[in-house]
């Protein structure tokens, strides 16, 4: 273009320019008008269902297959519930049920049946009928509990072989009756202060209740619980426990209880010292939900240091709770 054409076309420029100006102003004093428009929300935090302190429920699903379930093991990727097999109503064997766990982009899990489970019979006898707890250490290996009419049960086990098979036919290394206790066994390995490695157990009702702590070396060779060296310290406790649950610390263990008989969910977290007396101790009471809670497993903790965790309870729908654990401070695993 020529400077002398350029010129020519200059003005229609200045024109253009302010049609448009005055198009937007117009534009802006419409808009001005009109209700403003939120914009799409983001996802929704978690809901709270319940709390006690530092724990949070946020949602519930349901683990199928179970009369009453009763414990929870974790190993790798999967989740193993252990209960009574009677969701027919009629009394069977105890059961434990491989699961993995889902999360969406909200945050919200479900359980899914990952197809493998040990129905606890040897030889189509029933061998464990009320299974209460299931732990493992590298060391010791895998440690079963049974609890039948108040007398508990320990099992040995070879628990690859039992879940390829399917039953516990031959695979229970070694059987121990735990007649140290005063209502029955449920098992779970804890490492005290200074690394002492202990099997601890508690009792269910409201009488003579105490954290027992086994020397695991001993029970390697015992016949009973209260053969000489396998009893390692005691000391009283609160009632109705129904599993343990290791805590973040050497010597840290919780309680998982009932705040009634048979009813309410109930978290204490003992501290216990490296003689195994109890030291100091912290109560999470739960107002919601109201059922029989039976177990608790920690899960994965999060870049804000908050540590997912699942609650099992006795009923045959909704039994299962996921959470997450809050602390103001981050902790280590």
């Amino acid at each position: 273009m020529t400077r002398a054409a350029f010129a020519h076309a200059l003005p229609f420029g200045r024109l253009f320019g302010l049609i448009a100006a005055v198009l937007a102003l117009a534009s802006a004093g419409c808009l001005a008008d009109r209700p403003r428009i939120a914009p799409e929300p983001g996802p929704s935090p978690d809901p709270v269902l319940s709390s006690a302190g530092p724990f949070e429920i946020t949602s519930t699903t349901t683990a199928e297959g179970f009369g009453a379930g009763q414990a929870i093991f974790l190993r790798g990727n999967f989740v193993y519930i252990l209960g009574d097999r009677y969701d027919d109503g009629t009394e069977g064997p105890g059961v434990i049920r491989e699961f993995f766990w889902s999360t969406d982009a909200r945050g919200n899990r479900a359980l899914f049946f990952g197809g493998r489970e040990i129905i606890l019979t040897e030889n189509g006898q029933d061998v464990a009928k009320h299974p209460t707890g299931l732990t493992w250490h590298p060391n010791f290996g895998y440690w079963l509990g049974d609890t039948v009419d108040q007398r508990g049960t320990l099992f040995q086990i070879d628990f690859d072989l039992a879940l390829s098979r399917g039953t516990l036919d031959g695979s229970i290394i070694r059987t121990i009756e735990d007649n140290a206790a005063v209502n029955g066994t449920r098992p779970e390995f804890i490492t005290l202060p200074g690394g002492r490695v202990v099997l601890a157990t508690s009792d269910y009702g409201d009488t003579g209740n105490a954290l027992r702590l086994y020397d695991p070396v001993a029970l390697l060779t015992a016949e009973r619980t209260s053969d000489d060296g396998v009893l390692f310290a005691e000391h009283p406790c609160g009632p109705f426990v129904q599993t343990l649950e290791p805590g973040f610390e050497p010597g840290e263990v919780y309680l998982v209880q009932n705040r009634t008989p048979g009813l309410g969910y109930r978290l204490t977290l003992l501290n216990v010292d490296d003689t195994g007396r109890i030291r100091g101790s912290e109560v999470f009471d739960f107002e919601q939900p109201t059922d029989e809670l039976e177990g608790f497993a920690w899960l994965e903790t999060d870049r804000r240091g908050r540590t997912a965790f699942m609650m099992l309870s006795a009923s045959r729908s909704a039994n299962v709770v996921f959470g997450r654990w809050s602390p103001e401070r981050p902790l280590r695993r």
